[in-house]
């Protein structure tokens, strides 16, 4: 799916976009959970060892639409349903718990998101969160996806993965990254 979206991305992203992708996922985990995420080394850093999981939400406004997208590996994805639902590390992890945690996390992002923009200027609607499930190669973007991404780990090897599209007015079919 990331990929698909990724097809006919430019290389405009509005203002600071990526970067308050990235700040909003951080500041909501480290309220959130207490957990302290930091920018890791490298684009194409990060697990691929493990089926990916993670969430998308849109915020659209009269000039376009935002998809923010937090992907993670399910190690990670089910340490943060834990710590988010004040789970023990003997509890099953089920499915239905973790798209619930991921897209409670992306929500209040794009929430923190919505924030940033709204001091810039940009009015912003912001819409419900779908939990995204995958493979161990959507936690490995294309070159060209990674451009719009930054990976975030914490010093326990926990990782999210942010990824910040823009898609212009009416014309749905160009992205921006």
């Amino acid at each position: 799916m990331i990929e698909s979206l990724a097809r006919d991305v430019s290389q405009e992203l509005p203002a600071d976009g990526l970067t308050h992708a990235t700040e909003a996922v951080i500041e909501t985990c480290d309220v959130q959970l207490g957990w302290s995420f930091a920018p890791a080394d490298g684009p194409a850093a990060g697990p691929a060892t493990s089926p990916c999981c993670g969430s998308a939400i849109a915020l659209t406004s009269d000039d376009g639409t935002w998809l923010l997208i937090a992907l993670c590996d399910l190690d990670s994805a089910r340490r943060l349903t834990r710590a988010l639902f004040a789970m023990d590390d003997y509890d099953d992890v089920m499915i239905e718990d973790t798209a619930d945690a991921l897209n409670e996390i992306m929500n209040v992002s794009a929430g923190v998101f919505k924030s940033h923009r709204d001091r810039r200027g940009e009015k912003l609607s912001i819409g419900l969160p779908t939990y995204l499930d995958g493979d161990e190669t959507a936690c490995r973007p294309s070159d060209r996806v990674a451009r719009s991404s930054r990976l975030l780990c914490t010093d326990d090897d926990a990782c999210i993965r942010v990824i910040a599209f823009w898609r212009e007015g009416s014309d749905s079919g160009r992205l921006h990254a």
